[in-house]
């Protein structure tokens, strides 16, 4: 195996190990510990507690399933240069799972979320955040080698 080749094969491992610890982590802010939180003036107020809107913003993280797609492309060309379309579809993927996380909380704040203590969010948002500098690099080293 050149070295070349060990490179695209160490770099596509590591952003197919960040998409799962960000659908993972995703998972687990939509059915496991997760809970989003707001803030109010005499404390927090936690969203699952409402019965009519809100309660469901932790199923939010379960858009991070989409990932899979990316993640099972990568991975049957894991000794592959990458190409246009999958780096777009990765982009896109990831791109809809930060906004969903970020923007589409019906109650909840993400800064009041993660001030509480729930790390399946932050970790979800950060394992986001190191696949899109993965599948740049991979983006950046396949133009090179072509």
């Amino acid at each position: 195996m050149k070295p070349s080749e060990r490179l695209i094969t160490t770099v596509s491992l590591c952003y197919v190990a960040a998409l799962l610890s960000t659908i993972w982590s995703g998972m687990q802010f939509a059915f496991g510990s997760g809970y989003s939180v707001f803030a109010e003036d005499g404390g927090v107020f936690f969203c699952s507690e409402l019965k009519s809107s809100g309660a469901n913003d932790e199923v939010l993280g379960a858009m991070s399933s989409i990932l899979v797609f990316p993640m099972l492309l990568r991975l049957f060309r894991i000794q592959s240069h990458t190409v246009w379309w999958e780096t777009t579809l990765g982009f896109v993927a990831l791109g809809i799972v930060i906004l969903v996380l970020t923007l589409g909380l019906e109650c909840g704040e993400v800064i009041s979320t993660l001030k509480v203590g729930n790390i399946a969010l932050l970790a979800c948002l950060l394992g986001a955040v190191m696949a899109i500098v993965l599948n740049t690099a991979l983006l950046k080293f396949s133009s090179r080698q072509s």
